[in-house]
This record gives C-alpha cells, sequence and structure tokens, in this order.
C-alpha cells in the first residue's frame, strides 16, 4: 500500500514538472484562438480582406469572411498580409513555402475543404444577404424574372440577339450569350448579359440568366447584387472554360489583364443549394424528365451521363490534358464512361416521374465508381462485381 502512494506523490511530481517545464500559454506554437486563425490582406489595389484562413493551398489562400462569404486568393495578388491568433513569427508579413505548409496544418481544413462545405457557404452566404438587404436583392430577382419571361421560347431569345456558347453543360445548362451586354456597363436586373436553357424531353427550357462584368487587373468582383462572394470569373477560351467538372468559384489570377466576372440566379429552375450558387444539380433530373424531390450531387452526375453528347463531354474533360496522339488511352476512357452512361440510363428507364431512395443509391454508387476507375484504381460495380482498373 506504502508504495501505491509513494507511487502516486512521484506521478504527481511528474506531472507537476511538465507543468512547468514545457510550454506556456504564450509560448504554444498553435492556434491561440478558438475562433482560429484570423487574417488581414491587402490585394491588388489595395482592396482589402479580413477574415478566418479555411484552408491553405499551392497557389490560393481561402479566407471566410462576413455573411459567410468565401474569397479564393491567389498568392500572386496579396500585398500585405498579417495573421493574428498563431505563432508571433506569421503576424508580419508573408510566410515563406516552409511556413505557408506549417500555416496549412493550423487552418480549418488542413486536409483540404470538402465540395459540401463550399457549397454551405455559397449558399449561406445568399440566404446572409437576403436576410440583411431583402429589398434590394429580392426586387433585383423580381425584376430580372418579369423581364425574361419573354424569353420562355429560346426563339425569342435568337431574336434579340442572344447566340450559343458551348454546350448543356451537366450542373450550369447552355449559356446563351449577348455580345453587347457582355460588354456593357451596368448590371441591369432586366437585361441579364446571359439566358441558361437546358435540353428536355419536351425541347429548351429556360432554367435561369446571368449577369457579366468585365474586370482589369486588379479589380475586385462587384459588390451588387448580392455581395462578391457570389461571383466567380472565366479566363481564356469558352470552349476550355465549359470543360471542368465542377464550376471553379476559385478564380484565378487577378493580376491577367482582362477578366469576365460572372453571376449565376437560378430564377426559373429551383438550385436546391441556392438561387445564386453556380452549380444547379437539379437540371440532370430535368433533363431527364424526372422530379428533382431530393437532389444527392453523385447521383445527378451519374444521372447527366445519361444526356445527349454527355460521353463526349465527360471524355474531353478528363483527357484535355492528354497529346493528340495518345488516342489509345482516350478510347479507353471513353469506353468505361460511356459503360457508367449505360448502366445510369439503365436505372433511368426504370424510374417513374422520381427516383426511389434505392434509385438514387444506385446512381451513386455509380459515379463513385466511375471517378474510381477514371483515377486507374480497381473498384466495385453497382452490382457488386469487381471491375477492372484502367488507365
Amino acid at each position: 500500500m506504502r508504495y501505491i502512494h509513494w507511487t502516486l506523490l512521484g506521478a504527481a511530481a511528474v506531472i507537476a514538472t511538465a507543468c512547468h517545464t514545457g510550454p506556456s500559454a504564450k509560448s504554444y506554437y498553435g492556434v491561440k484562438e478558438g475562433r482560429g486563425i484570423r487574417v488581414k490582406l491587402v490585394v491588388g489595389r489595395k482592396e482589402r480582406k479580413d477574415g478566418e484562413v479555411l484552408e491553405v493551398r499551392d497557389s490560393t489562400l481561402v479566407v471566410l469572411g462576413m455573411g459567410c462569404a468565401v474569397s479564393f486568393v491567389p498568392f500572386a495578388t496579396i500585398r500585405e498580409a498579417a495573421f493574428k491568433g498563431i505563432n508571433p513569427a506569421y503576424e508580419k508579413g508573408w510566410p515563406t513555402p516552409d511556413e505557408r505548409a506549417e500555416l496549412r496544418m493550423l487552418s480549418r481544413y488542413p486536409g483540404g475543404m470538402p465540395q459540401s462545405v463550399l457549397d454551405y457557404y455559397a449558399q449561406c452566404a445568399s440566404a446572409t444577404i437576403d436576410g440583411v438587404r431583402p429589398p434590394d436583392a429580392k426586387a433585383f430577382l423580381a425584376i430580372a424574372k418579369r423581364e425574361t419571361s419573354r424569353y420562355q421560347p429560346l426563339d425569342s431569345a435568337i431574336a434579340a440577339g442572344y447566340r450559343r456558347i458551348g454546350g448543356d453543360i451537366p450542373s450550369l445548362g447552355e449559356h446563351w450569350v449577348h455580345p453587347g451586354l457582355v460588354m456593357s456597363g451596368p448590371i441591369d436586373p432586366a437585361r441579364p448579359s446571359v439566358l441558361i436553357y437546358t435540353r428536355t424531353p419536351s425541347g429548351p427550357v429556360l432554367a435561369g440568366v446571368a449577369w457579366t462584368k468585365v474586370l482589369g487587373s486588379g479589380d475586385p468582383y462587384p459588390d451588387e447584387p448580392v455581395g462578391r462572394g457570389a461571383w466567380h470569373e472565366h479566363n481564356g477560351s469558352v470552349a476550355l472554360e465549359s470543360l471542368p467538372m465542377r464550376h471553379d468559384h476559385a478564380g484565378r489570377d487577378a493580376t491577367e489583364p482582362t477578366r469576365v466576372a460572372i453571376l449565376h440566379a437560378w430564377i426559373w429552375i429551383e438550385n436546391p443549394r441556392g438561387t445564386w450558387v453556380a452549380d444547379n444539380w437539379a437540371l440532370p433530373f430535368v433533363r431527364a424528365g424526372l422530379r428533382a424531390d431530393s437532389v444527392a450531387v453523385e447521383a445527378a452526375q451519374a444521372l447527366s451521363l445519361t444526356a445527349p453528347g454527355a460521353v463526349d463531354y465527360y471524355t474531353r474533360a478528363h483527357t484535355i490534358s492528354l497529346a493528340p496522339a495518345d488516342s489509345a488511352r482516350l478510347g479507353r476512357t471513353q469506353a468505361v464512361i460511356a459503360a457508367a452512361a449505360a448502366e445510369a440510363g439503365a436505372v433511368r428507364a426504370g424510374a417513374a416521374a422520381a427516383l426511389t431512395e434505392a434509385q438514387v443509391a444506385r446512381l451513386g454508387a455509380i459515379w463513385a465508381g466511375l471517378q474510381l476507375r477514371l483515377a486507374g484504381r480497381a473498384a466495385v460495380r453497382p452490382n457488386g462485381e469487381p471491375s477492372a482498373a484502367s488507365g
């Protein structure tokens, strides 16, 4: 018993010594505040950004600002940076690459922010803006809906000068652009520079609208009508911009001479993730003639494989960086995508007006298996049979 007593006293002494000889609250390396790392940035032409560091990417800092607005700030555009709540060595100036790696581990998402989180913040930003400035945002949308109702027939849009750019993109629809309005200055709710249609069994249907703003080097996104967080941008040819598997809000290098910012509004086909969120995964359901009662993204992605031209679209999206001579790999990729499209088509053929929970799960499994096969790893088909990995 006395042995146990002295053992406990010894352990207590060791713990007490460690408490006094280890790092103190002031000298501890990690985050000091419960709210995370705060940063103040000066970007481009003295534009200021303030918020929490969500993620540190190889070339971009992801910052959560006021009202759920997420900013993707390229390192090349940052002129000044000051951090709070972490090791004082980072609090002035921009960290070195080694320090940046350490900073990444102290951000909220050191392993990378999931797409579902980005979707949440985009929807939250939209809802917050509507809550803070309801007359402005809601009136803007009401005018847009009233004035664009005339374009329900696609022929009327063509007659008004809108021209198609690219195809019917899975979550973005078919963009019809008015060149004159793209280059005009003001953002007019009655005159959107882009009309968005999607192809359905009964013909093209107006799904939404978009506004554009031409930006110079270092220019920030517009504040109107719902704040900068809802805008994203396009650089380069529209053909290349239409190929990514999902729309990217991260932006490009803000120092480029000319950029085109764009703001989507889904005022004719509701976007379950928010009116101002760019990707609308209800569109594949509408194209298939199905009700979008519950939009699971992976199920919608698999369903998008069944649309006309989708196999070619996704093949190009996955092989755009291949040399033209690598026709063998292109052919293998197309065959893998076509097989997944056939599986998704079988699910769609067995559906009524809306998908059942089992059908939604099956479609999600088809899409997940396709991604594994395209990545060159063995996958399990939805029917439980193993599939060969494809390179």
